[in-house]
């Protein structure tokens, strides 16, 4: 039988230290709301469930659940495998999506788009993501039989430094409209939260 994607939960990753931006970047305004906010937002949409890793406690209202990791200070792997940790205890074996904090034209689509993939992928397939025009994207979607592969992680090494070498994964190119702003958009500095902001409005995009 199928999983259904609200038996899921998607991990959003927020440990970050922004030190290229110079402030937190999932807490930047994006609409009515933060870039975090509107990440959450899609996640919702699309019906999985949330865990939000942060690196420092929360000072602002979280809608789902959340976790710190104690040792983002490692980088990246840290915070996958914390909350990966955290979903195994509270969530048993769900299949786990893994999003950034500080990508917002990842849409709802994108996350229901991947998930069809995800259900369809063949046996000996445990993990599958997004191709954005040739780039690796988000989300990433696994089950329990990738979690072997994600506490091999170390230091700031993600999911794409390993994907290419390990043969249960598969990489489908997504649908990608012309008109909309690369997904894989990543806001890392304050020209590229300016960037974003101007897609946005070009685009129109909802809150």
């Amino acid at each position: 039988m199928n999983p259904s994607i609200h038996e899921s939960v998607a991990m959003i990753l927020a440990a970050g230290f922004s030190t290229r931006m110079g402030q937190p970047k999932a807490l930047l305004p994006w609409g009515e709301g933060t870039v975090l906010d509107h990440v959450m937002g899609q996640v919702q949409l699309a019906g999985a469930q949330t865990l939000v890793v942060l690196g420092v406690e929360p000072s602002f209202p979280i809608t789902g659940d959340w976790v710190r990791n104690v040792h983002a200070s490692q980088g990246i792997a840290s915070s996958i495998q914390c909350g990966l940790s955290w979903i195994r205890r509270h969530k048993g074996l769900a299949p786990v999506l893994v999003l950034l904090a500080d990508q917002p034209f990842v849409t709802s689509d994108d996350i229901l788009w991947t998930w069809k993939q995800f259900v369809a992928r063949p046996a000996d397939v445990h993990a599958v993501r997004p191709l954005y025009d040739g780039v690796l994207g988000h989300p990433v979607i696994f089950d329990a039989a990738f979690d072997a592969a994600i506490f091999q992680l170390e230091g700031d090494r993600g999911l794409g430094k390993i994907w290419n070498t390990r043969p249960d994964t598969l990489s489908l190119k997504a649908p990608v409209l012309l008109s909309r702003p690369d997904p894989s958009l990543d806001l890392d500095t304050p020209a590229d939260y300016a960037r974003a902001l101007s897609l946005r409005k070009w685009n129109q995009e909802p809150n």
